[in-house]
């Protein structure tokens, strides 16, 4: 209910001030709540919430960073087998390739199993997920040198399940290729990858609390773990939730801010799970949209089987969305990208969200309740008609985009070939090949008959080879062309001499006197144009 419906039947006080009081009540009112629910003020304004600037929040919000001797060693066993998956382009790190430099001498007849087993196994997975699966088992296996697996087979995820049998041979490996030794030579280049990470994670936590109006101290009852995969191709970002833990395994990368958003991504899953999960009634009242979700043309694997997840990363794209501040075109080819992709909710959430960022009273743990029960049929048809709509305007701008850039690359490659054709002519003049220099400048003129200069090297040629009153013609249209000045300064200027030659003095002086009438750099032009108006018969 918004504040403004509690002004009825209170006209004696000034709507200002009854606004302030309503505010006022409502934020103590929500305030205790949340104090009751969570043990902790969230209320953005909270004096005693506000973080202290030097507080780490990755030592607040149950972060942890660790170098996994677990990855390292099933991704060194994968990478003996044959993985050799690395985006295009780029170099496989240099532990990576230490590590499988020091493997290629180890025990034969466990590098044919391992090879055996890895290639069985790379037939039913692309090369490009294989990674994703393997380093998913790694993180439910124990401690080395056993690797015992923490789950029945029934209880893996369809992926892992599918490369479990490698299992049975780490332990083995790990003895016979010297593992540990492996670990302890590059352990401290994973510690230095971790490092690099901090200021990206505390960027991401800082600004995504601040955005939901929390305090550092607030992280529920989930943890993150970052682990470093310096055995795996570059900027890979792996995400796995085992219970209320989330798991972030990054490959190798220059650059580690530009896994922002996938961290950032993982870093929203720890706080918006909880929230989907306490009003899970409120959500699955209305289940049956997941149809609407599983019939976009580009659902997205991870979710259309779930229409809790389509809810979560809906509720979370749209996070990320506002909190990048886009442009109103960013915003919409965003929203309908997602919408595509199965996360139907995202335009409703997007709205909502900005709803919530006008509010001041409360952070959007308390909000989320409001936006949430916004969620029904009626408006994600309502919303799927916009996008359906929106989706349609963009492509006919892009339609239009691209055809004004296939113009302007139509008329750079005839600018360039009028250029070359005229280049070429003058050559041939230069070498006084009349004949082959007026073929090139008629393919040219064919092309563009408003050519001036065009126009004027063919003057020249019917000039020089006698044709006078056909070079008068080709004359009189490059002075009358869009040429540059100097052009059609020497144009109205020979014409001038031909009517001079053929005793059409006055003709020939309006010629010469337009030459005088032409602003800009024109050689000497204007100075012949004066000496041969002298010359001529007094009129």
């Amino acid at each position: 209910m918004k504040v403004e419906s509690w002004l009825v039947g209170l006209g004696r006080l000034e709507k200002d001030k009854v606004l302030s009081m309503a505010r006022c009540l409502f934020k103590i009112c929500i305030t205790a709540a949340l104090f009751l629910q969570f043990g902790s003020f969230p209320c953005a304004q909270s004096q005693q919430a506000a973080p202290r600037s030097d507080q780490d929040p990755t030592r607040l919000v149950n972060i942890e960073f660790k170098e996994d001797i677990r990855v390292f060693t099933v991704m060194a066993a994968i990478n003996a087998a044959g993985f050799d998956y690395e985006l295009k382009g780029r170099q496989m790190s240099e532990v990576r390739q230490s590590v499988r430099q020091a493997l290629q001498g180890m025990d034969s007849a466990l590098l044919a199993k391992l090879k055996a087993l890895y290639e069985h196994q790379a037939s039913t997975v692309r090369p490009s997920n294989q990674h994703v699966a393997y380093t998913s088992l790694a993180l439910i296996l124990g401690d080395p040198p056993e690797f015992a697996l923490a789950a029945k087979d029934e209880d893996l995820p369809g992926d892992t399940w599918r490369v479990r049998e490698i299992g049975p041979l780490l332990q083995e490996f790990y003895i016979k290729a010297g593992i540990s030794k492996l670990w302890e030579e590059h352990r401290s280049r994973y510690s230095a990858e971790l490092e690099e990470y901090i200021p990206v994670l505390r960027r991401a936590i800082r600004s995504t609390l601040d955005y939901f109006g929390v305090p550092l101290r607030v992280m529920m009852d989930r943890r993150i773990i970052l682990i470093p995969d310096l055995l795996n191709a570059h900027d890979i970002v792996n995400a796995r939730n085992l219970e209320r833990i989330y798991y972030i395994v990054v490959g190798p990368t220059d650059r580690p801010s530009g896994n922002f958003n996938q961290l950032h991504h993982e870093y929203l899953h720890s706080l918006v799970d909880p929230l989907v999960a306490k009003y899970g009634a409120v959500l699955l009242e209305h289940d049956k949209l997941l149809n609407l979700a599983q019939a976009q043309p580009h659902i997205r694997s991870d979710i259309q089987n779930s229409y809790i997840l389509v809810v979560t990363e809906s509720f979370i794209e749209a996070i990320q969305l506002r909190m990048r501040k886009p442009s109103p075109d960013e915003a919409d080819r965003r929203l309908v990208r997602l919408v595509r992709e199965g996360l139907i909710f995202a335009p409703l959430f997007y709205r909502e969200l900005e709803e919530y960022e006008e509010n001041e009273m409360v952070g959007l743990p308390a909000y989320v309740e409001l936006i949430f029960k916004k969620v029904n049929k009626s408006a994600v048809d309502k919303d799927l008609k916009a996008i359906d709509q929106l989706e349609a305007e963009i492509a006919e701008k892009q339609r239009q985009a691209q055809e004004a850039i296939d113009r302007h690359n139509l008329q750079a490659r005839q600018h360039n070939r009028r250029v070359a054709l005229l280049r070429q002519a003058g050559q041939l003049m230069s070498a006084h090949k009349f004949p082959e220099a007026e073929a090139k400048l008629r393919e040219l003129l064919e092309e563009d008959p408003g050519n001036g200069n065009a126009s004027f090297y063919m003057a020249q040629i019917l000039s020089q080879t006698g044709r006078h009153e056909d070079a008068f013609q080709w004359y009189k249209r490059s002075a009358e062309s869009d040429a540059d000045p100097q052009v059609r300064a020497w144009s109205w200027l020979r014409m001038g001499r031909i009517a001079a030659a053929g005793q059409r003095f006055r003709e020939a002086r309006g010629y010469f006197e337009k030459v005088l009438t032409i602003e800009g750099e024109l050689g000497d032009a204007d100075q012949q144009a004066r000496d041969l108006i002298g010359q001529l018969p007094p009129p």
